[in-house]
């Protein structure tokens, strides 16, 4: 059960997953502490035409493929050490950013208080299919999920 889990040493393999999970639900955090400038990056993705000048956009899309080629080196360690399956690790950043993204744009949904649509359960499914999909261990993904809840709910 989960305080036999909460007792449990991690394995090798969840404690290089663990900050992939940790940065997704920091993210969601980044959108509660910093609404304005998260919406405002939404909905500027989610136009269908340019929001800002092609030079700027250039400087933005420099710096996210900076930050997503940083987060490509941990899923990197991950897959090399065995913890998830060959596979491309930029687009895999990618696939997560951008599903965050939409669940981030979707926090209005909560306020119905619809079971299983809060964006923390919203994310949690996120990463939890992402890796297992990517071939983690469901066992350590679920590891790396009770920790980062436990994490949360001390520091909140």
């Amino acid at each position: 059960g989960l305080a036999e889990r909460a007792r449990r040493p991690m394995s090798a393999e969840a404690r290089l997953l663990l900050p992939l999970v940790l940065s997704a639900r920091g993210y969601l955090g980044l959108a509660e502490e910093r609404p304005a400038q998260i919406a405002l990056l939404v909905r500027a993705l989610a136009a269908p035409r340019p929001v800002v000048d092609d030079a700027s956009a250039l400087a933005l899309a420099s710096e996210t493929l900076v930050l997503m080629r940083e987060a490509s080196t941990v899923l990197r360690a991950a897959r090399e050490a065995g913890a998830l399956a060959p596979g491309d690790d930029l687009p895999r950043v990618a696939l997560l950013w951008a599903s965050l993204h939409g669940i981030v744009g979707s926090r209005k949904l909560a306020r119905f208080d619809v079971a299983g649509l809060s964006p923390a359960l919203l994310v949690t499914g996120l990463v939890r299919a992402l890796l297992v999909g990517w071939g983690a261990a469901p066992v350590d993904v679920d590891d790396c999920i009770d920790r980062a809840v436990r994490a949360a709910a001390r520091e909140g």
